[in-house]
């Protein structure tokens, strides 16, 4: 058995392990292959680990507490839903002593469960109604068995010891006086079945009419039960299937609403809910699904017999906005009548490769699907998640195929590809690609980024070494080889490009007040080449000065270089070219590049703007920087141009065989974009808006900006970098000595809270120093509350993006992404938060900038108004306009980029 490694004590610790999202950070971090691929096997197994271990805590006196924790809701009900087949089995058969043996080991816990505070009232609850039915048909069976005296019962029934019902009514009793409020009513009218029940089995002579007799409610009981819905729904959700025949409750009803409030919990219970008399539960769980996706797909297995569902089309529909959740458990939908699984497989595999190759072993028996054919064409987008699973898929590739595409990813990602799975390619003995035959000799990883060189120009490793050590010659290499349009070792080609770039730039702008000569020195004796390249890669740091002083140096070295704007893209290979454009018209300077060139180059320029997008590899990438430049121009020349070309590239894909429905969508949207400002084909244009209508992100609905609770959730996330502390006290300024607000320090983070006009309001914001521990905190208490954050704040560099996306709740609302607002960046947020309206900036954001208006954003939102994004960014613009850098920042109904990719996947659920 090989060596546990430490990450997995990570993931078995984890607060919530069956979650895999929880375990991101982990698997991100996971360098080696075989720790990540161990991870990744620990974490498919960890459901049944923890029914397993669940069932310990009934059974043993000693579950493993690493994996099985008291405040794990989900393991609790798998280990319940264990117990409760076991108590049907033993019911069926009359086992009194099965029946006995787990309603004492709930009788155990419920009593223990009182002194501890971190156990969660849901898990009580549920164990509670558990020991009900238990105890109840405990007293069926020893009626049954008492008629017939030849059945001998266990001797502690006879006695009364274990069950005595006035003793467990007392402890029950002494559990209830710890509740408080809401809580305490519903257990407390739950108790009523227990103590019945329980009186039942204190005497053989028990008459039959007296066990089957139901619990009834006063009016007023059920006045109490109505107000326990009201003011905690979640916890109702999973007590609902008890209160089937209480008198005076319209349960349907009070599913549908609670329903609305906490989606989580009514898809988890909803299985339940199928005999429920006035429910439309296909409805519901249709609604619910749309709110949360993931345990939709989690408890989807479930609802196969729900009448009047159509669970192919809602798993079809759901798929389109969640990918990712989809394909963890596609494997439980290969028996969905009328659910082409093969098909919304391959789709999700596009949208998330990555999670395809990692979860494509369980697809290997499903019919129509080309496992090999997805396998290959996922691996060219997510090459690290190809070679962590590689080894599964040799049974679903030939092995002279698995070979030939093994060569190939590593040809893409070299650098780190031989560092964690070097052990793939020398199982590789008979190399087809000279690429290969490098890499299986190269000793030192960090070589094998120029392997182009090594191929072609006969580089050894000695002198790549040297290169890599000249910080000028490294990049100058780089660019050699990127200009090149099918060279080797594309992957890890961009990483390194995109590093180099972003600390340079960062370099820059930590020089903002020094004088230009200062500021741009480490770049006055660059290329043009090298100028671009740095401005583009480095597009999610540069901000307006830092772009400015840089695009005035590269004009300068265009004309000492006798380099026309044509020349230099071809210089380039029109590397990253619409990303260049969408940062000059951003920043102003596009008609000064333009200028450049004489006037075919110009409309050819802009042509190729819009063509062929359907042929890029990061298409959907390509097409929301196009959207974003199509925000920015305004000149009727350039504008008729783009309209001309758009109106061929739609005609050409409509009228291509075999074309693909998304390239068409793609190319309608865009078209619609004009359809406002059209110079030409006007009416053309305006059929094509109508037709793609783009997601209306002008206005948010208060009600959608606050939990069930009535509190609106905010958290901050600060990074502990040389920024950090500064962001973080410019921050709390904002709120120190105000009236309105207070500000509680804890351990690792800060809590600001305020009262105004009927609506609360609470602020987590990490120190810099924890920026591991505070959101760790804060989430536990968000937890324990059952409550989640509806506004979420990056205060960070780009490199920090991917720590804050992963915490974002689906049931966020607003996003502030400060310059980190790239397509890779808002693709991940509306796939974590599809209703998320998104705050960016172009390049860095201030803090002069963003503490203001933030600050003004929360007061708006705690006026109770719904948020009406034009009108705010108005007034707020009075405040800050004066501020040259607010003009970089674009509010959500300005952000065509955003807009794009939502109508984009709306469009696709079509």
């Amino acid at each position: 058995m090989p060596e546990k490694l430490p990450i997995i004590d990570e993931i078995q610790t984890n607060k919530h392990p069956e979650d895999i999202r929880a375990t991101s950070a982990i698997l991100d971090s996971a360098d080696k292959q075989k720790e990540e691929k161990q991870a990744r096997q620990t974490t498919k197994s960890l459901g049944e680990n923890i029914a397993r271990e669940g069932r310990q805590i009934f059974y043993d006196d000693k579950p493993n507490s690493k994996i099985f924790n008291p405040e794990n809701l989900i393991a609790w009900q798998q280990a319940t839903e264990f117990l409760e087949k076991q108590a049907e089995r033993a019911r069926q058969t009359g086992n009194v002593k099965e029946l006995l043996k787990v309603k004492r080991k709930l009788s155990e816990w419920l009593n223990k469960a009182a002194d501890n505070p971190n156990v969660n009232l849901q898990q009580i609850e549920h164990a509670q109604v558990l020991k009900e039915q238990t105890t109840a048909n405990l007293a069926i069976a020893v009626y049954e068995q008492s008629k017939n005296p030849e059945n001998k019962l266990p001797a502690e029934l006879l006695t009364g010891q274990p069950v005595e019902a006035r003793e467990v009514s007392q402890q029950e009793s002494n559990f209830m006086q710890k509740l408080t409020g809401p809580a305490k009513k519903l257990f407390a009218a739950m108790s009523f079945v227990t103590i019945f029940a329980l009186a039942g089995c204190e005497k053989s002579e028990v008459q039959e009419k007296e066990i089957f007799k139901k619990p009834k409610y006063t009016s007023e009981e059920v006045l109490d039960i109505k107000l326990a819905i009201k003011s905690d729904p979640g916890e109702f959700l999973y007590k609902a299937k008890d209160f089937k025949d209480v008198q005076g409750l319209n349960l349907a009803q009070e599913i549908s609403q609670a329903a609305k409030s906490s989606p989580k919990a009514f898809l988890f219970n909803a299985k339940y809910f199928k005999d429920v008399q006035g429910l439309n539960l296909a409805q519901e769980i249709s609604q619910a699904a749309k709110s949360d996706s993931w345990t939709f797909f989690y408890e989807a297995k479930y609802f196969k017999d729900v009448q009047g569902l159509n669970l192919a089309q809602e798993i079809s529909q759901v798929a389109k906005s969640d990918s990712w959740a989809f394909l963890q458990k596609a494997k439980y939908f290969k028996d969905v009548q009328g659910l082409n699984l093969a098909q919304e497989i391959s789709q999700a595999g596009k949208s998330d490769p990555g999670e395809f190759l990692f979860n494509a072993e369980d697809f290997k028996d499903v019919q129509g699907l080309n496992l090999a054919q997805e396998i290959s064409q996922a691996a060219k987008s997510a090459p690290r998640a190809f070679l962590c699973s590689a080894e599964d898929f040799k049974d679903v590739i030939p092995e002279n195929g698995w070979s030939i595409l093994t060569e190939k990813i590593f040809a893409s990602y070299p650098e780190e590809g031989i560092r964690d799975y070097k052990n793939l390619l020398d199982e590789i003995n008979e190399p087809q690609l000279k690429s290969t035959k490098i890499l299986q000799r190269i000793a030192n990883p960090r070589t094998a980024i120029l392997l182009e060189k090594m191929v072609n120009n006969g580089l050894s490793e000695e002198e790549a070494v040297k290169i890599i050590n000249d910080q000028n010659k490294f990049l100058k290499t780089l660019i050699e080889i990127k200009s090149k349009p099918d060279h080797l070792g594309k992957v890890s080609v961009d990483n390194n490009l995109k590093d180099i770039s972003l600390k340079k730039i960062q370099q820059i702008n930590n020089l903002h007040e020094r004088p230009d000569s200062e500021r741009f020195a480490s770049v006055n004796n660059l290329t043009a080449a090298e100028l671009y390249t740095l401005m583009t890669y480095g597009e999610e740091e540069i901000y307006t000065s830092s772009f400015n002083g840089m695009f005035s140096r590269l004009l300068g070295k265009m004309n000492q270089e006798n380099l026309d704007g044509k020349k230099l893209l071809e210089q380039v290979g029109q590397n990253r070219f619409r990303t260049f454009i969408k940062e000059c018209a951003g920043f102003n300077r596009l008609n000064e590049f333009l200028d450049t060139m004489d006037g075919k180059s110009v409309q050819r320029l802009l042509a190729d703007i819009i063509t062929n997008l359907d042929t890029a590899e990061d298409k959907l990438a390509q097409a929301t920087a196009v959207a974003d430049i199509f925000s920015m121009i305004t000149d009727p020349k350039m504008l008729g141009v783009l309209q001309k070309q758009i109106k061929l590239e739609y005609e050409r894909i409509s009228n291509q065989p075999g074309a693909k429905q998304e390239d068409k969508i793609i190319y309608g949207i865009l078209s619609g974009m004009f359809g406002d400002k059209a110079v030409v084909n006007e009416a053309w244009l305006k059929e094509m808006a109508e037709k793609f209508k783009l997601e209306n992100l002008s206005e948010l609905k208060s009600s959608d900006l606050f939990n069930r609770d009535k509190t609106n959730i905010q958290q901050y996330f600060f990074y502990d970098d040389k920024d950090g502390q500064a962001s973080f006290n410019s921050f709390l300024s904002q709120y120190q000595n105000q009236s309105d607000w207070r500000i509680i320090k804890k351990d690792h983070f800060v809590l600001v809270t305020s009262n105004q006009n009927g609506k609360k309001m609470e602020i987590y914001a990490n120190y810099p120093g924890s920026q591991d521990e505070g959101p760790e905190a804060i989430e536990k208490i968000l937890k324990e509350r059952n409550i989640e954050t509806i506004v979420v704040v990056h205060r960070g560099h780009s490199y920090h993006a991917s720590e804050t996306i992963k915490r974002i709740p689906a049931i966020a609302k607003i996003v502030s992404l400060g310059s980190c607002g790239g397509y890779n960046n808002v693709e991940q947020v509306l796939k974590k938060a599809p209703k998320a309206h998104i705050l960016s900036t172009k390049g860095t954001g201030t803090m002069l900038v963003n503490d203001p208006l933030l600050k003004n954003l929360n007061l708006e939102i705690l006026s109770g108004k719904n948020i009406i994004w034009p009108e705010f960014w108005g007034k707020i613009e009075k405040k800050l306009g004066n501020n040259n850098d607010f003009k970089n920042y674009v509010p959500p109904h300005k952000n065509l980029g955003v807009m794009f990719l939502k109508t984009y996947h709306q469009e696709l659920q079509k």
